[in-house]
């Protein structure tokens, strides 16, 4: 659940920014694939999905269980968001729901200190419902296709994904991280009997 309402405050916030969207369309992402993916933003802010998911009911050990938020060392009780300033790409489970994100930088909190551009992406950290060595991000949508034309194409990150879906290329995954696990493997093993690889030269 927290999870979920995360996913809907930063679809609502993309909205209310359309100088991340402009960005998404130079990187040639349709309105559409916004809408299917449910890609959203993360307010460059300390507090404010905390706030909100607060505000909604939601107990603080819970929103830092789920990975949306950390606890202050400064002030003791008090959470602060782990994700600000980015690109919000939910990944799924098989049925669809949301257990996790990956936030692409976009911009600094105004006033954070410090010249260091932040890591270009961040995930969700491993929670009792995402395990990152046995998920692939995009296999909810792509699991029937795979099966379907017997084959299976792997790309790594998520522009690569969604792109790929939205040029025709309905049998693509993606990895959440850089790591392909065995997990990984046994998991398309079930689906497919042709890989793909389409990863960055790195």
């Amino acid at each position: 659940d927290v999870c979920e309402a995360a996913v809907a405050f930063f679809q609502t916030k993309l909205k209310e920014r359309t100088e991340v969207q402009e960005y998404l369309h130079t990187r040639g992402v349709k309105d559409e694939t916004v809408t299917e993916w449910r890609l959203g933003y993360a307010p460059a802010e300390w507090e404010s999905l905390s706030r909100h998911l607060a505000a909604a009911g939601f107990k603080k050990d819970h929103i830092v269980e789920a990975g949306f938020a950390l606890k202050s060392e400064k002030k003791p009780g008090e959470i602060f968001d782990r994700f600000r300033g980015r690109i919000m790409f939910p990944i799924f489970d098989l049925g669809g729901k949301p257990i996790a994100v990956s936030g692409r930088f976009f911009e600094k909190v105004p006033g954070a200190k410090g010249d260091d551009e932040p890591a270009k992406y961040v995930n969700s950290p491993e929670t009792a419902l995402f395990k990152k060595s046995r998920v692939l991000y995009g296999l909810d949508r792509a699991r029937a296709n795979i099966r379907r034309l017997d084959c299976v194409l792997l790309v790594e990150g998520q522009f690569d994904l969604i792109l790929a879906h939205q040029s025709g290329l309905p049998f693509a995954v993606a990895l959440t991280g850089t790591a392909l696990t065995d997990d990984h493997l046994s998991i398309l093993g079930k689906l497919y009997k042709r890989l793909v690889l389409a990863l960055d030269a790195d």
